[in-house]
């Protein structure tokens, strides 16, 4: 009787198809959740924002060149494509993410809502004397919004991909597969999470700083 030794599975074919799945899964969640979180709530959010704007606001520009209080079907559906293909397009990026977040569920679309809040959040938010933070009022709601819309999309793009994706796909064989699912790359990859996300927050309280006491924000390494 021969014996043989168990041989390990070297075919990239379950797990390039498993790869590609969830690359189609991701981009696709991205732009339904471009399309309800940008698309749609960040359209009703601008809404309340203009109705509580004051009457100087009202037929201005904003920082975006869009006129407050002028809402049009043909612009809400434009904006609405651009947003979904946009979280599409930056879709992949949660798959990086997704390598240092734990394997729950809940708390891995908490901590895409984290990531995507406090970078969105740094992009959007603007220091004094900006426009749609200076004119464009209260100021809180309009820094809360333009939080809470890019922390949605991660949210949702996170549960979906969680919901529809394969959640233990096969591995690709090879070094380079056992260094990304090594100790060395968690580490590396949790320290720069949480450092993209500080900056983030500190970005964003930069500016709040910066629009409490009516004063251009001076603090270094902000955008």
């Amino acid at each position: 009787m021969t014996i043989t030794a168990p041989t390990r599975d070297t075919r990239l074919g379950p797990a390039a198809t498993a790869a590609l799945r969830t690359l189609i899964v991701t981009v696709l969640a991205g732009g339904v959740s471009g399309l309800v979180a940008g698309g749609i709530l960040g359209r009703l959010g601008m809404r309340l924002l203009a109705v509580t704007s004051p009457t100087i606001a009202q037929g201005r520009l904003t920082d975006d060149a869009a006129r407050v209080g002028q809402f049009t079907l043909g612009g809400s559906l434009g904006l609405a494509l651009a947003l979904a293909v946009t979280g599409a397009f930056l879709a992949p990026t949660y798959l990086l993410v997704r390598r240092v977040l734990p394997a729950a569920r809940t708390r891995r679309v908490a901590g895409s809502a984290l990531i995507t809040g406090a970078v969105g959040g740094a992009l959007l938010v603007h220091d004094h004397p900006s426009f749609d933070y200076s004119i464009l009022q209260p100021t809180w709601l309009a820094v809360l919004l333009f939080v809470a819309v890019p922390a949605t999309y991660g949210a949702l793009l996170a549960y979906l991909v969680e919901s529809l994706a394969r959640p233990d796909p096969p591995r690709f064989p090879g070094p380079v597969s056992r260094l990304w699912h090594g100790r060395i790359v968690t580490d590396i990859g949790t320290v720069a999470y949480w450092a993209v996300v500080g900056w983030g927050v500190y970005n964003v309280g930069a500016d709040v700083i910066s629009l409490a006491s009516d004063t251009a924000s001076g603090a270094p390494w902000t955008i």
